[in-house]
């Protein structure tokens, strides 16, 4: 494999890295706020 090729490689596998974070995170955060946020009043 050439350097572009790694490279290419390494940012994919970061960027679904970082997405399957920020879904977890965002479940965790909704399952910790889910009986307020289902009772707000947003309008």
């Amino acid at each position: 494999m050439n350097t572009t090729m790694d490279t290419l490689v390494m940012k994919e596998k970061l960027h679904r890295f970082i997405e399957t974070v920020e879904e977890k995170r965002m479940k965790v955060i909704y399952a910790l706020f889910e009986q307020e946020i289902e009772e707000e009043d947003w309008e």
